[in-house]
């Protein structure tokens, strides 16, 4: 692997460009920090010894200013375009748009653990603080030991700061998946809404690091209810991006990894509501009080289910030439006329597209133009980066939506589309934004 900028440095090597110089050594002295804080915090809360206690939240506090340095550092770079940085390399190109060159901090997995590292710190100096200095102590303990481990993992995985032995002319750009508006919304929502669910588990496991009594497993708010909003609202908005986009294949771009991110919103789901609900000994809708929006929302987002696990949804794959008609029987009765209307094909500054429009009608009346679209973009030199994206054309209904999915483009004007009928599908978005309006009310109420 390349040395890191802080390598350089020891070595005299000082051509390296200061900001990532600032950057290696921000995180190399941020892991000393949450070395410092694990064993002097401990230290000095089983002895009860308050002036080691203060020392750990003081470098508790710089080990937060260290990461903040880091993701700065990082963010300059990347934004300066410095191509002798390999992880800007991997991720950006010059001709790519400033708000993307920032959002490419989260193209990588070494760079969102370390801004995800820099939210947990921000969040676990934040919020109500508790009177006992044990408990105190123990949960900045338990943060620092955290983004202890995931700066190692940083370290080991590709320091963020290591430099090529030569600066390539131009860089390898952004994955094309995450050339979308709604990607610049959900990786900083998911990362923030992991961050606050640390915050909220190291508060109730401080004091069983530090000897303490285990305090009940209720909430801890209001990181609790904060990363329950976070985390619903990236799982929405990813939900959205995957929707109206698809691979070659034309199925959906949901991704693995999505799974583990619904998986702590529905652990932190939990957490939220078992312990109400045994309060009030099963009384489910006295459990929930003001939080009637959870089952409603609820209801609506398993009824969006209902209606794919019962085999309501339609999907036919057509080839059609311009001009050329097919139509696609609805099962909740009616049915669509598609018309190819041909193939337009043109190139701009960073990508050449494909696209194809087809004319719906149902019922004999005109719904509009649906155009999905096989976009293929180009770094600075006019080179294919990675594989096509294709942009799904959809016609949103009330009780059903229309998906059209270029596949593939045969000749000048012959296409093969997949043609999906989702039904229900608003139930999908009606019952997020009545969770997503829960959390915000919960937040308010504090939950009781």
């Amino acid at each position: 692997m390349a040395p890191s900028g802080l390598h350089r440095f020891a070595l005299g090597q000082t051509g390296a460009p200061p900001i990532t110089i600032l950057g290696s050594i921000s995180l190399w002295l941020a892991l000393l920090f949450a070395g410092w804080v694990v064993l002097v915090g401990r230290v000095g809360a089983r002895q009860e010894r308050w002036a080691l206690i203060e020392s750990a939240h003081r470098a508790a506090l710089a080990q937060c200013g260290l990461t903040g340095l880091a993701v700065a550092s990082l963010v300059v770079a990347l934004v300066r375009r410095d191509l002798n940085v390999a992880y800007v390399v991997d991720h950006t190109s010059r001709n790519l748009a400033l708000p993307y060159a920032v959002a490419a901090l989260n193209a990588g997995g070494v760079g969102s653990l370390l801004f995800g590292t820099f939210l947990l710190s921000v969040f676990a100096r934040l919020g109500p603080r508790p009177i006992d200095r044990r408990r105190r102590v123990g949960s900045t303990v338990v943060v620092s030991a955290i983004l202890g481990l995931a700066i190692l993992g940083i370290v080991a995985a590709g320091h963020p700061f290591a430099r090529l032995g030569f600066t390539p002319l131009e860089g390898e750009g952004l994955d094309p998946a995450l050339l979308r508006v709604e990607l610049l919304l959900e990786p900083p929502l998911l990362i923030a809404g992991f961050a606050a669910l640390g915050s909220a588990l190291a508060r109730r496991l401080g004091p069983m690091v530090v000897g303490g009594s285990v305090p009940a497993w209720t909430p801890e708010w209001p990181w609790a209810g904060v990363s329950w909003l976070l985390l619903s609202a990236g799982l929405v908005v990813a939900l959205w991006q995957a929707y109206g986009e698809a691979p070659a294949s034309g199925g959906s771009a949901w991704e693995t990894w999505r799974l583990a991110v619904f998986f702590a919103w529905l652990v932190c789901s939990t957490w939220l509501q078992v312990p109400r609900w045994l309060r009030t000994h099963g009384s489910v809708w006295r459990t929930l009080g003001r939080w009637q929006l959870v089952p409603a929302g609820t209801g609506l987002l398993l009824l969006a289910v209902a209606g794919v696990g019962r085999g309501l949804g339609v999907e036919r794959q057509v080839r059609l030439k311009p001009g050329e008609t097919r139509s696609v029987r609805s099962r909740l009765g009616g049915s669509y006329s598609l018309t190819h209307m041909g193939i337009s094909r043109f190139e701009t500054v960073d990508r050449f597209t494909t696209a194809a429009t087809l004319d719906v009608r149902r019922g004999g009346k005109g719904v509009g133009f649906l155009t999905s679209e096989r976009r293929q973009y180009l770094n600075g030199f006019g080179r294919p980066i990675r594989e096509p994206v294709i942009s799904v054309g959809i016609r949103h209904g009330l009780i059903e939506d229309l998906r059209v999915v270029l596949v593939e483009s045969i000749g000048a004007e012959e296409a093969v589309y997949l043609i999906r009928i989702n039904p229900l599908m608003s139930c999908t978005w009606g019952g997020s934004l009545l969770l997503i309006v829960a959390g915000l009310l919960g937040l308010v109420e504090r939950g009781e």
